[in-house]
């Protein structure tokens, strides 16, 4: 029997082939060893190798895929696997699923994951709720706004107090800011404009004022945009560089599908990982398939840590601030 029908035969899972190849070369292992050795390696059905040896000699899949690997290198498997292409540049991975669908899947901690998918979202990022009460409005918005816009909102308060007095009784309080009260407890919103905008204590007794209530909702709403966006932004780059061994975020391409399609980095690397450390159940698989195994044995790849941000850097929300105020503000 020539080797051209040892091949044909073990395609075919022919159990009378497959018999006398175990006889004749002692293991499947040593049989794929001899057609690298020869170069007829790539003739070989991989599902078969799985099919052939996945009852008595399941352990050992791994190390033939392995030696397989490295004889023809990972665009021979990719036949087998789902969503992994070759391009010119390298191997990308082409999911039918969003980042939020992955991602979150490779961590068993809940908290970690509910955090991973609502950073990784295309959406609003809406981690915290963000209430007026929760909001120093000086320091926390209007100190740092650039010029152009504290020259804006100066004329936005202008806009909703014209040239008004408020008595004393529409505040909600007034403590240390008495003297800019009339004789009669009566406050010029006019007059008084740029020690408003100047003074922390100032602006928050101002802004409460009923006739500013619109505006202090625009602020309110722009402010929760700014600190989720800028905690989102942050986290991305935590989640991104912690993958960075395994995907190349510059070439993640957002498809209308709702999927994704990514280079992969590293790829014949994990790869050789996953046929070393896996039981390798079948061969039709995704990379995220690959990654959520190796990751999901410790002893085989390290699942990459993310700490988890409390709260964002005041900068970048600054500068979130500055970017979009005047389009949000009216």
């Amino acid at each position: 029997m020539n080797i051209d029908e040892l091949i044909n035969g073990f395609n075919d899972t022919d159990k009378h082939i497959v018999s006398k190849i175990k006889a004749a070369f002692r293991s499947i292992p040593v049989f794929i060893k001899y057609l690298i050795k020869i170069g007829r390696v790539g003739e070989i059905d991989l599902e078969s190798v799985n099919l052939i040896m996945y009852d008595t000699d399941r352990e050992k899949i791994g190390t033939v895929y392995y030696d397989i690997l490295q004889s023809t290198g990972p665009e021979y498997f990719l036949k087998y696997f789902r969503g992994i292409t070759k391009e010119e540049d390298g191997y990308y991975f082409n999911s039918n699923w969003g980042l939020t669908d992955v991602f979150p899947d490779f961590y068993r901690d809940e908290q970690t994951s509910i955090v991973i998918g609502e950073a990784l979202g295309q959406d609003w990022v809406q981690m915290f709720e963000i209430y007026s009460d929760n909001i120093d409005f000086y320091y926390d918005i209007v100190r740092d706004l650039d010029s152009q816009n504290k020259k804006f909102l100066k004329e936005r308060i202008l806009y909703y107090c014209g040239t008004d007095k408020f008595h004393m009784s529409e505040f909600n309080w007034y403590d240390n800011y008495e003297d800019y009260f009339d004789e009669r407890g009566y406050f010029s919103v006019y007059e008084h404009i740029d020690d408003i905008m100047r003074l922390d204590g100032l602006f928050d007794m101002v802004i409460d004022l009923k006739v500013l209530e619109d505006l202090k909702w625009q602020l309110t709403n722009l402010y929760g945009i700014a600190y989720n966006e800028s905690w989102g932004d942050e986290m991305q780059e935590r989640i991104w560089s912690a993958f960075s061994n395994y995907f190349d975020r510059d070439s993640l391409i957002y498809e209308q599908s709702g999927g994704f399609k990514i280079k992969i980095n590293h790829f014949k690397e994990v790869l050789s990982k996953y046929f070393e450390c896996g039981a390798i159940d079948g061969i039709s698989i995704t990379y995220a398939d690959i990654l959520f195994s190796l990751f999901n044995d410790s002893e085989c790849l390290k699942l990459p840590v993310i700490r988890i941000l409390d709260h964002p850097q005041k900068s970048k929300v600054d500068e979130f601030l500055n970017e979009h105020f005047i389009d949000n503000i009216g």
